[in-house]
């Protein structure tokens, strides 16, 4: 079998090479400068917040760290500054730590990882 070579989940050679070209209109410039101003702040940031009380709190959980994980890796495929990409892998890391993946379990109590399947076990 011959893969893709990496990255092959999102982005290809020719998407980070338009990443770290600069913005070519006030729209995409403004987009650049929003992901530059997330990515400062999640790297220093890394805890999701989690509202237990929330409907798919869980699933609203992942989406939040999926989001700044994406961020931090073009940020730092735009910059090369290590920091973003060890925040990607701090970020990460606390997946393992979290007690509920599923808001469905979470309700009932059920804390084995392997509980009732909810959408966000597939969204990680």
């Amino acid at each position: 079998m011959s893969l893709t070579p990496h990255p092959r989940l999102c982005y290809g050679p020719a998407e980070w090479r338009q990443a770290t070209q600069p913005a070519a209109t006030p729209f995409m410039q403004a987009v650049d400068d929003w992901l530059a101003r997330q990515a400062e702040e999640w790297v220093l940031t890394p805890e999701v917040p989690c509202a237990d009380n929330r409907h798919n709190a869980h699933l609203l959980r992942n989406r939040d760290l999926q989001g700044r994980v994406m961020t931090l890796i073009v940020r730092w495929q735009q910059t090369g500054d290590a920091r973003f990409l060890d925040a990607v892998v701090r970020y990460i890391e606390r997946l393992g730590t979290w007690r509920h993946w599923s808001w469905i379990a979470m309700r009932a109590g059920d804390d084995a990882p392997d509980a009732t399947f909810d959408l966000s076990y597939g969204e990680n």
